[in-house]
């Protein structure tokens, strides 16, 4: 309670204030928070002494009310040499590297850095306009056709998210995605992917008319949203809202999506199977214990990470890697994608090992909403019957 709380904090204090020199003050700054100013310090290594023996200090246990209390803390230093301006500047930088230290694991001292101060002003930033970006609908889906590899015919295409930042031209989703979980974005991220995926798969249906029937749309599930959302109910509405057919749309999920807890992950899945969906295991080959998964999960699709086609070689080891999975693919009756194919030889190295499917920059990059019309009325518009000459 509030009393025990009060009475720690004074202890903590005190114990704390038996650890200063002369002309060293110490002060409550915060509900927790304390602060220390060494006024005649030689260096930085002066305070860095201090916050170790602070650290030493707190390994023997408080007595509180018959019971051993441990406490560890969390300390940032900054000095006038370091900070740039006055002591409200030096007080500052100090917290942000308090603040620091108990990201990075707690119980652990941290020095003020202005880069990495910066650099966490900009991450902040980042995240403000990822948030304002979703919440004003600038972010977009580009497309990546997936073809069969023996008639190089277009079956489907890859939603991808892009940002196109006003400031800073596309940031990479090598960049935001990462940023969109840290943030706790990524559920609100993949319910917009997954509404604005269906609603254009059925705007080229309505728009392109029989050119369109029976292309597939592929959307990435992160774990996160897996396991966090109702994911079964974000599908159903988004199919609901745009009157997509179940059978035209593909989730893909990676393996680190079902590690912590496989049997959760599987009643989820076979829930999203009943909507007449298909999975698809992304990255295939890159995580833990895929045949496994292979063997307990309702997948349709195993999708061959890029890795192994990039540098396939006849007779070479990602060969005999892709030539297993084909095999294994066939037996369990689950079609194979090989993803990243960015030349002919290895769609052909691809194609003769039994992978069915493909795609990669050989084939096309992605491509806006309206670049994927256009790839859709080349690929499938029936070609005009020949002009004949009356005799």
């Amino acid at each position: 309670g509030h009393v025990a709380g009060d009475e720690f904090l004074i202890a903590l204090a005190s114990r704390l204030k038996g650890l200063l020199q002369s002309g060293e003050c110490l002060a409550r700054f915060n509900s927790d928070e304390f602060a220390v100013l060494l006024e005649r310090t030689r260096d930085i290594q002066d305070a860095v002494a201090l916050a170790s023996r602070i650290h030493q200090a707190l390994q023997m246990p408080f007595s509180m009310g018959g019971e051993r209390v441990y406490a560890t803390v969390s300390i940032g230093i900054s000095t006038t040499a370091i900070s740039a301006g006055g002591s409200e500047d030096v007080i500052r930088d100090a917290d942000f590297a308090m603040h620091r230290a108990k990201l990075l694991g707690k119980a652990r001292t941290e020095i003020y850095r202005s880069a990495v101060h910066h650099q966490a002003r900009s991450q902040f930033q980042l995240e403000a306009d990822l948030r304002q970006a979703l919440e004003t609908n600038r972010l977009e889906l580009h497309y990546q056709p997936i073809l069969e590899l023996a008639s190089q015919s277009l079956v489907g295409f890859e939603a991808l998210a892009r940002w196109p930042h006003e400031r800073r031209g596309y940031i990479s989703p090598a960049d935001f995605i990462p940023l969109a979980e840290q943030a706790g974005l990524i559920v609100p991220l993949g319910r917009w992917a997954l509404r604005a995926a269906c609603a254009q798969a059925q705007a080229w249906r309505r728009e392109l008319g029989p050119a369109a029937d029976g292309l597939q749309m592929s959307v990435n599930v992160s774990g996160i949203q897996l396991n966090r959302d109702d994911i079964a109910a974000t599908v159903r509405r988004a199919l609901r809202d745009s009157g997509l057919d179940g059978q035209l749309l593909r989730l893909e999920v990676t393996e680190s999506a079902f590690v912590d807890n496989p049997d959760a992950a599987a009643s989820t899945l076979h829930e999203l199977k009943a909507l007449n969906l298909k999975l698809a295991l992304d990255d295939f080959g890159t995580g833990y214990s895929s045949l496994s998964y292979l063997q307990r999960l309702p997948f349709d699709i195993i999708k061959i990470d890029r890795s192994f086609v990039r540098d396939i070689q006849e007779e070479g080891e990602n060969y005999r890697l892709v030539e297993i999975i084909s095999m294994l693919a066939q037996r369990l009756n689950i079609d194979v994608v090989a993803e990243g194919i960015e030349t002919p030889e290895q769609a052909l190295l691809i194609q003769n090992l039994g992978c069915r499917y493909g795609q990669g920059y050989y084939f096309s990059r992605p491509l806006t909403a309206s670049q994927a019309a256009n790839f859709i009325t080349s690929q499938r518009s029936p070609a005009p019957a020949a002009a004949t000459q009356g005799h």
